[in-house]
């Protein structure tokens, strides 16, 4: 497998883990130094060792996500390499009464990768959302989805 499909591979496993709500696979994908910086409202920027439970807790208030990666530009760069990733995410909560209401995000991922002995890993994340359409609403006016355990 090249370089590229590796990454295009692990970015579609991230968004999959992320989406079937296998945290344990996500964090996987991820150095054990990397850092992780979701740049929105109510993200937070973490250490790998951080991400699974911080993902388990931050995931709860959505029946469902759709994460709709782009087309990425990866540049490779021996064991190092660089994407940038469109991404458009749309967030399903589900009030008490069953009605549903969604907020669709439009931003772009940021990754920086190094090449290790199991294959490339993501060394550092950034996610910037660029718009949005709709608003989360908080815990207490919604069911709670925690994910299943593995």
């Amino acid at each position: 497998m090249s370089d590229h499909d590796a990454i295009l591979n692990s970015l579609g496993r991230y968004a999959r883990g992320v989406d079937e709500r296998d945290f344990g696979s996500v964090a996987a994908l991820f150095t054990p130094d990397a850092s992780i910086d979701y740049a929105v409202g109510g993200g937070a920027v973490l250490k790998a060792g951080e991400l699974a439970a911080w993902l388990g807790r931050a995931m709860v208030i959505f029946r469902m996500t759709q994460h709709h990666l782009g087309l990425p530009v990866i540049d490779v760069d021996g064991d190092r390499a660089h994407t940038r990733v469109p991404v458009i995410a749309t967030h399903v909560q589900q009030r008490h009464d069953g009605s549903e209401v969604s907020a669709v995000l439009h931003g772009t991922y940021t990754h920086d990768w190094s090449r290790t002995t199991d294959g490339w890993r993501i060394r550092t994340l950034r996610f910037d959302s660029h718009y949005g359409v709709g608003s989360f609403l908080p815990p207490t006016e919604i069911r709670l989805f925690p994910a299943p355990a593995r």
